[in-house]
């Protein structure tokens, strides 16, 4: 969209073109049906493939054969699950690492608390977020 403005000072006006500035963009708050999926299948994922292997599971893999990796091959989707395995085991008070990896996948900070809550619904504790946490 372009404005027309005339300059003062002639009798016609010299016609001069602004453009109206960008809209702002509204932060985004929800997820998208693939994202939604990721998060309900990182609820059925065990909490122990976001650590390291351990001895005894190293054993027991070498006995009883490698388990499936659960990690996704999408970077951006593999942070989400991580995140929402990470919100399941430690609610609000997610590691520092977590949110920066959230954020830095290109998720919002509204994004983190909508996970954050529809992880803790789904537990049966639906607490408001602490904001000064996520920052």
């Amino acid at each position: 969209m372009a404005f027309l403005e005339l300059n003062e000072g002639s009798c016609c006006g010299t016609p001069a073109v602004i453009s109206a500035p960008a809209p702002v963009q509204a932060e985004v708050v929800g997820f998208s049906s693939l994202e939604w999926t990721v998060v309900s299948l990182a609820q059925s994922d065990s909490p122990r493939s976001i650590g390291r292997v351990g001895a005894v599971e190293k054993l027991l893999r070498m006995l009883l054969g490698a388990p499936r990796d659960p990690s996704l091959a999408n970077p951006r989707l593999e942070t989400l699950r991580y995140t929402a395995l990470a919100a399941r085991r430690w609610g609000r008070r997610l590691p520092g690492d977590a949110v920066a990896a959230f954020h830095n996948a290109g998720f919002s900070r509204a994004q983190l608390a909508t996970l954050i809550r529809s992880v803790e619904f789904g537990a049966g504790a639906a607490k408001p977020v602490n904001w000064g946490r996520l920052a």
